[in-house]
């Protein structure tokens, strides 16, 4: 395999793992989007689930009925660190490295151009 079938290559793979994250922040957007309704009283938690883990692995617990602005406030605090956490250790990376990608192509690609 030529070094530009390779780029080509990893590009699709980046690619494929970049949709598939992307899928995974959507719905973490869409549970902070819930719990943020829920503390501005816009929303309610009766369909929400929350999961403990109590060591042998996570037990899914319904919502109470009401929750506290303590207690919302840190359910956003949370998702919102999660949300970011996906960001800048699954998306960046791969966006870096994508672009280092492109940007080593063009390179070669000038270099070419110029000689």
């Amino acid at each position: 395999m030529s070094e530009s079938e390779e780029r080509k290559a990893r590009l699709e793979e980046i690619l494929d793992g970049l949709e598939a994250t992307m899928d995974r922040v959507r719905g973490e957007m869409a549970e902070f989007k819930t719990i943020r309704q829920v503390a501005r009283g816009d929303g309610n938690l009766d369909a929400a689930k929350f999961y403990v883990d109590i060591g042998a692995g996570p037990v899914e617990i319904p919502a109470p009925a009401e929750l506290s602005e303590e207690v919302l406030s840190g359910l956003m605090d949370q998702q919102g660190s999660k949300v970011a956490a996906t960001w800048t250790e699954a998306i960046k990376p791969l966006v870096d490295e994508a672009v280092g990608i492109c940007q080593q192509a063009s390179d070669r690609g000038q270099e070419a151009e110029d000689a």
